[in-house]
């Protein structure tokens, strides 16, 4: 299979190289030639004199690209594809947006991608996954076969992945559902696991424990409770095969006509910023050990068919971090694993609101139109729309909407909607009467900024070059202005008051693209990982010095005070 969508998501691209997914199960005698069909195809002229050798012309190019067009109207028109694809957007700096891609289809043309195909098979990376019993000699001509055939000029260099700068506060974006006539809305808040990617597998472990601890409570609050929309859920997701993040995600699909979407995004928040902490912080312990057990029986599984560990074991090829016994070690971390452990994961990540970012993507409809569940109703919708002007529509946040989201989310007696959907998660003491002096629990929302222009957003803030002048507010007095301390964007140089006593100061600061929160204080910053250094002027603002790699936790950057 070609360029199958799901195998080029998994297999994802690196900055401008782009990729080809060929997938050719087969028996194991037949399976090499046709393989070899498949490359000798790519290797063909896309163009020329003898149609019967060429890949295409003018008019097979045509009814390519406006299938093409028809595919990706059909996907718009769709709220939680659309949702996806905005997601995608934000989360990989290589996904280009909707109105990009389409205007940039609008103007392609045949020559265009025939100079795209010369540029592209004259630098390739080959990956090659052989699984069967194959051994490694005949493993390796499919490898050469693709190089000698192809005939490349050089080894493409795979860029590393950035990883989206999220600030750390709850970002907003909402946008108008494509199809003014479908009256459906889908909303996702997204909360990216900090301090991933990372090598400790612990990470992944205690996240995927934390769905499976939330996920049934998080169906029975927003479907059974409080009947939002007909799928709602709680998952964990990973970036495996791009930057590696991992992190949980909340979504509901709903109605425009029914309810609101200033309310459905209240009640979200409600559980993810209140009813979740409450629940974890109150899990029994017989409720952690039967999720954790599940867990393991479920990775002492053996796979069902070939096509599953296959599918398992091209993950890891496709990662940058491969973990082939991936199970074994998880099992062996949720044997050793304590609830309090699990407590403190998540009072360090996702409870922490003074580093931990959010993405609350929504996509709303109009609520004065007929709902309708015809299939056919799209299909139509996309014929219709011989269009490839695709802007989006931002639905700016007033200070109705923000109150209305908010009073939604506050207005939610925590401790009854608990015993609703998690009785049998919670201790008998959490059931009780709220204890006073019980302050584990108690969390403010998050502060809410809105995305205005999701370009800029993007690449001044998520992606922000190294050296961008930018203006960053995000800091707060820990001392008698003595110190400072800032969550900056990476790559950002930041504008800062100083103030102490009048005195002036130089020395260096570490902008860190590890941390999610540094300190800076009298005594030195502590850091690791990729750092920039920068020089405090007597203008307050910060320059680009030299870059140094990597640095070890130890080390320390002093401040100097005249």
């Amino acid at each position: 299979m070609v360029n199958n969508a799901r195998e080029r998501e998994r297999a994802g691209d690196r900055g401008c190289v782009g990729v080809v997914v060929l997938i050719v199960p087969m028996c194991i005698c037949t399976v090499q030639l046709l393989y070899q069909a498949i490359v000798d195809v790519l290797a063909q002229p896309v163009t020329g004199d003898n149609e019967e050798e060429c890949l295409l012309n003018e008019g097979s190019f045509a009814i390519h690209k406006d299938r093409l067009r028809q595919k990706a109207c059909n996907r718009l028109l769709n709220p939680r594809k659309l949702n996806t694809h905005l997601r995608s957007y934000f989360q990989q700096a290589n996904i280009h947006l909707v109105e990009e891609h389409m205007k940039a289809l609008e103007g392609l043309t045949l020559n265009d991608v025939v100079v795209f195909v010369a540029a592209f098979l004259s630098r390739v990376y080959v990956k090659a996954f052989v699984y069967g019993n194959v051994p490694a000699t005949e493993a390796k001509q499919y490898v050469d076969y693709t190089l000698s055939t192809l005939k490349p000029r050089e080894v493409a260099v795979l860029k590393p992945y950035r990883k989206a700068a999220l600030p750390a506060c709850l970002s907003r974006l909402r946008v108008m559902n494509f199809d003014k006539t479908d009256v459906n809305t889908y909303l996702v808040l997204v909360s990216p696991l900090q301090g991933t990617p990372s090598h400790d597998l612990r990470y992944e472990v205690m996240n995927e424990v934390l769905e499976s601890c939330l996920q049934e409570s998080a169906f029975a609050y927003l479907r059974t409770r409080e009947t939002l929309g007909y799928s709602v859920g709680l998952y964990s997701w990973s970036l495996s095969s791009t930057t590696g993040q991992c992190g949980l995600s909340l979504y509901v699909s709903s109605q425009a006509n029914k309810f609101d979407s200033n309310v459905v995004a209240g009640r979200m928040y409600a559980f993810w910023y209140r009813i979740m902490p409450y629940i974890v912080f109150h899990l029994k312990e017989e409720a952690f050990r039967t999720s954790v057990e599940a867990l393991i029986a479920a990775n002492l599984l053996e796979d069902a068919t070939m096509k599953v560990e296959i599918d398992r074991n091209l993950k890891e090829i496709f990662s940058d971090r491969h973990v082939f016994d991936r199970r074994q070690r998880s099992v062996e971390i949720l044997r050793q694993l304590k609830l309090s452990d699990v407590q403190d994961f998540y009072r360090e990540t996702y409870h922490n609101l003074e580093k931990q970012p959010s993405l609350m993507i929504q996509v709303d409809a109009l609520s004065d139109v007929e709902s309708t569940d015809d299939a056919s109703s799209v299909d139509g919708s996309a014929k219709a729309l011989k269009t490839f002007d695709w802007p989006l529509c931002i639905v700016p946040m007033s200070g109705d909407q923000a109150e209305a989201e908010r009073s939604a989310a506050l207005s939610v007696d925590v401790r009854e909607a608990v015993l609703a959907c998690a009785p049998s998660l919670i201790t008998d003491a959490a059931k009780g009467d709220p204890i006073p002096e019980d302050k584990s629990v108690e969390v403010a929302l998050p502060r809410i900024v809105e995305i205005p222009k999701v370009r800029d957003f993007k690449h001044k803030v998520l992606f922000a070059p190294i050296g961008a002048m930018n203006t960053v507010d995000h800091w707060r007095w820990i001392g008698r202005n003595e110190a400072f301390r800032w969550r900056p964007w990476p790559g950002h140089l930041l504008n800062c008051r100083h103030n102490r006593e009048g005195r002036r100061s130089h020395g260096v600061i570490v902008i860190v693209d590890e941390l999610p929160q540094h300190s800076l204080h009298r005594g030195g910053c502590h850091y690791r990982r990729n750092a920039v250094v920068l020089d405090f002027k007597e203008d307050k603002k910060f320059t680009i010095g030299r870059t140094f790699m990597p640095i070890n936790s130890e080390d320390v950057v002093y401040l100097q005070y005249n």
